[in-house]
């Protein structure tokens, strides 16, 4: 998971509907590698824009995600708004099954293992206009990295940008994503 400096009109880049009163200078995107879920193991490449204020809480939409399971994106899609779509994986590298995009990240150095518990607020717009939110958080191991990143392809290569960013290697980690609150239409 690595974070850097939110290019130029980044929060334009969120899925259309997303409201917000004020965005964020910061981008974050992450690779995970679930070996236990409800839909089984899956690999996942995922990306924000720009954390958000809507209606005075800080949020963090997720305009990109990509998995290697059809379960995954069946689930991501219909119980949480997420805008996923079908990868191909090679450790931390993915690319679009069309060929459209590719993201890498390679951890080129790595800080003391520290224990690690936080959270995020999801906004999310589904098909139908409905808002979504829901409360995600981690527990478990991590260290502090930088993390080279490279971006190709798509309006992706505009906002997740490549290069040598901050970040956290993280390690046995639990995520639990709540079932998320309706809270308006587009």
């Amino acid at each position: 998971m690595w974070l850097h400096r939110a290019a130029p009109g980044a929060a334009g880049h969120h899925q259309q509907g997303v409201r917000f009163d004020r965005a964020f200078p910061v981008t974050v995107g992450g690779f995970a590698r679930y070996r236990r879920s409800q839909v089984g193991p899956y690999e996942e490449v995922f990306a924000s824009p720009a954390p958000v204020v809507h209606e005075g809480r800080i949020l963090m939409p997720i305009a990109f995600t990509a998995v290697d399971s059809a379960a995954s994106l069946r689930g991501g899609r219909a119980n949480w708004a997420l805008p996923k779509e079908m990868a191909t994986f090679s450790g931390w590298s993915a690319a679009g099954e069309d060929g459209a995009w590719s993201v890498r990240a390679r951890v080129v150095s790595i800080g003391a293992r520290i224990p690690l518990l936080g959270g995020a607020r999801l906004l999310q717009v589904a098909g139908d206009g409905s808002i979504a939110r829901s409360l995600a958080w981690a527990r478990g191991m991590g260290r502090a990295a930088r993390v080279d990143v490279a971006v190709s392809g798509s309006s992706l290569a505009e906002w997740l940008l490549p290069g040598r960013h901050l970040g956290l290697a993280l390690e046995r980690v639990t995520l639990t994503v709540q079932a998320p609150d309706a809270v308006g239409r587009v």
